[in-house]
């Protein structure tokens, strides 16, 4: 989906801007705002994320989901993930 839909599904109104603002920051200046509405994006639930051990030098594999303003396991609770 366009990032400006994105910014509909996430209710972020800003997040246009902000990205806008992150790309002149890497010195990216012929992309105008406009431009920047129709950019491709993916929008996930889930990322598999690896973590190293804290004590050790294993790797774990951790799944970051985002559940904000959804049920959590469909048990009617709402949940504010931290991450």
């Amino acid at each position: 989906m366009p990032i400006g839909r994105l910014v509909e599904t996430l209710i972020v109104p800003d997040l246009t801007q902000q990205f806008y603002e992150y790309l002149r920051g890497l010195a990216v200046k012929t992309v105008s705002i406009a431009e920047v509405t129709r950019f491709p994006t993916h929008y996930y639930m889930k990322l598999t994320v690896p973590v190293a051990q804290f004590q050790g030098e294993c790797i774990y594999t951790h799944n970051v989901w985002r559940i904000a303003g959804q049920p959590f396991r469909r048990l009617g609770k709402l949940r504010a993930n931290w991450v």
